[in-house]
C-alpha cells in the first residue's frame, strides 16, 4: 500500500470505539502498521478482522500501562506515530461536589497515562531521529460550561502537556500536537449515563440538538473528520508543525450570530 503512513509504525490508545476506531482505519488505509489498544477483547479482536492492525488489552487507567504498549512491539522495534485517544468523560460534578477519587481518575486516564506513554516512546523515536505524537484534547479543556468538570479540567493539562512536550522534545526531531473534538457523534457522551438504550438515545438527541444549535456549522461532527485532522499531523504534510492544537468543532467554540 502506497500511502501517506508507509513503513510507519503506530499506536493508538482506545482503538476499538469511536474517534479512535476511525484512527486506526485510516493509519492503516494509509499503509501504517498499527498497534491499537482497548479495554474489550471481542472489540479489539473485531477490529483486527475488519481493519487489521495489532489489539493489545489496555487499559489507560492501569499502572503499567505504558511499559505494556512498549513490550508489545515486536523485536524491540520502533515508533514513529503516538496517538493518546483513550479517555472516558468521567462524572458529572462542580467544584464542591466532586470526590477526590473523580478528580484521580480522571487525571489518570487524561494526563498521567498520556504523559507516561510519551515518557516511554521519546527514546524509541530518538533512535528513529524524530517522531509524531497526538493528543486527543477536548474544547471542554478551553471552554468553561460543561458539566464534567474533572474531564475538562484534565482535558485542559492534556493540551497544556502537549506544549511542553513540545518544547522539550522538538530538539530530537519528534513533533507533538493535540486534536479537540468537539460535539462528535460518539457513544461517550451517554456512555456513563446509569439508563436504558432508549432513554440514553433520547438524550444523545437532546444533546445533538443543544450543541448544533451553539456551533457555526449546523450539523454533527463525524469521527472520520477528527481522524483526517489526526492524519495530518501524522503524516509528512504537517512536519514543520508543532505544539498546535487542531481544533474539528463545527465552530463550536466560537457560536453563532443570529438564530437558527
Amino acid at each position: 500500500m502506497d500511502g501517506r503512513l508507509k513503513n510507519k509504525t503506530a499506536i493508538v490508545t482506545g482503538g476499538t470505539g469511536g474517534i479512535g476506531l476511525k484512527i486506526v482505519e485510516a493509519f492503516t488505509r494509509e499503509g501504517a502498521r498499527v498497534i491499537f489498544t482497548g479495554r474489550d477483547v471481542a472489540r479489539g479482536e473485531a477490529v483486527m478482522s475488519k481493519f487489521g492492525g495489532r489489539f493489545v488489552q489496555a487499559d489507560a487507567a492501569e499502572c503499567g500501562h505504558a511499559e505494556k504498549l512498549i513490550g508489545s512491539l515486536e523485536d524491540g522495534g520502533g515508533i514513529d506515530i503516538l496517538v493518546n485517544n483513550a479517555g472516558e468523560p468521567g462524572h458529572r460534578g462542580g467544584i464542591e461536589t466532586t470526590s477526590p477519587e473523580c478528580i484521580d481518575e480522571s487525571m489518570s486516564v487524561h494526563l498521567r497515562a498520556p504523559w507516561l506513554l510519551i515518557a516511554a516512546v521519546a527514546p524509541l523515536m530518538r533512535s528513529r531521529n524524530g517522531g509524531t505524537i497526538i493528543n486527543i484534547c477536548s474544547v471542554a479543556g478551553q471552554r468553561v460550561g460543561a458539566p464534567y468538570l474533572p474531564y475538562s479540567v484534565a482535558k485542559a493539562a492534556l493540551l497544556h502537556l502537549t506544549r511542553c512536550a513540545a518544547a522539550d522534545l522538538g530538539r530530537h526531531g519528534i513533533r507533538v500536537n493535540s486534536v479537540s473534538p468537539g460535539f462528535i457523534s460518539t457513544s461517550i457522551h451517554t456512555a456513563c449515563l446509569d439508563v436504558d438504550p432508549v432513554r440514553a438515545g433520547q438524550i444523545a438527541d437532546m444533546m445533538k440538538r443543544l450543541f448544533v444549535s451553539r456551533q457555526s456549522l449546523s450539523r454533527t461532527g463525524m469521527p472520520e473528520e477528527v481522524a483526517d485532522a489526526v492524519l495530518y499531523l501524522a503524516s509528512d504534510e504537517s512536519r514543520f508543525v508543532t505544539g498546535t492544537d487542531l481544533v474539528v468543532d463545527g465552530g463550536l467554540m466560537w457560536g453563532q450570530y443570529g438564530q437558527r
